[in-house]
């Protein structure tokens, strides 16, 4: 959301922008009360495949990038992080959290298909929102975390770098 809120302000300092794995809409009305949030390591890694019973999917996520990813997140937020990213995120599901119109400058909307926090309805008429030269790319399968996931990093990467050379 701040990529885009700074594109929306500041068009001229931008050539392109990435919206990767963007929360275009509000994930449910939920009271956030706290300044903070507790952190745990289930918290930490929601973001990463499951198989069907529960446990982390190691044939998508590596894990000593699970492990990495966890760590780096637990060093810096530690038991506590901010609930300000929280906040916003906690609306009703009509909410536009992105302004999607706003931006003025061609924009890459990528993200998997399989992300459980994108209302891909929206997701999917963001290019007729956007300014021209945007796209929307979905890789299939993939979910929040594409650009780590074992079987879509390569095609994250290469979609991506795509749509920056075309831009340049």
């Amino acid at each position: 959301m701040t990529a885009s809120r700074y594109a929306a302000v500041h068009p001229e300092r931008l050539r392109h922008i990435v919206l990767y794995a963007p929360i275009l809409s509000g994930l449910g009305a939920k009271p956030v009360t706290e300044p903070f949030n507790h952190n745990n390591w289930i918290h930490r890694n929601s973001d990463f495949q499951l198989t069907s019973s529960g446990d982390y999917d190691f044939s998508i996520v590596d894990p000593q990038v699970l492990h990495f990813m966890s760590s780096q997140s637990w060093r810096y937020d530690g038991e506590f992080s901010p609930n300000g990213g929280r906040r916003d995120l906690l609306v009703a599901p009509e909410v536009e959290l992105i302004q999607l119109r706003t931006i003025k400058t061609p924009t890459l909307v990528i993200a998997g298909d399989h992300d459980p926090y994108l209302d891909y309805a929206r997701l999917k008429t963001a290019p007729a929102q956007l300014p021209a030269g945007s796209r929307l790319e979905l890789i299939p399968s993939a979910a929040h975390m594409l650009m780590v996931e074992k079987p879509f990093y390569h095609d994250f990467l290469s979609r991506l770098l795509s749509f920056l050379n075309h831009e340049l």
